[in-house]
């Protein structure tokens, strides 16, 4: 008898384990603020946004193209952009911003 009931109890106490150590890993934050704040401190928000209206000196030599070659690669922006389940996607203005600052790096 006791061996029936213990044989009905473990796959509860399997699943039971199971449930608290996917409650131990839950994230805390869909987006960290960090993060939801790059449209006000971002680099791409912030330098790139005053260079492109105002120092195009300073933006050709810092992406090496025109403002307006900048806008025109800029076309293909629907490809870059991907749908994303987060509120705020990342722009395909943001993405090559961190293309043309990766390929510096590299």
């Amino acid at each position: 008898m006791a061996a029936a009931v213990s044989k009905r109890l473990l796959p509860l106490f399997y699943l039971r384990q199971r449930r608290k150590r996917k409650q131990r890993y839950r994230k805390k934050y869909s987006i960290r603020d960090i993060f939801r704040s790059r449209f006000l401190h971002g680099e791409y928000h912030t330098l790139v946004k005053e260079m492109h209206e105002n120092d195009h000196e300073s933006f050709y030599k810092y992406f090496r193209m025109t403002p307006e070659r900048f806008e025109h690669l800029l076309l293909v922006g629907p490809m870059l952009t991907k749908k994303s389940l987060y509120p705020e996607p990342i722009s395909a203005g943001e993405r090559q911003h961190g293309a043309y600052v990766a390929r510096d790096v590299m």
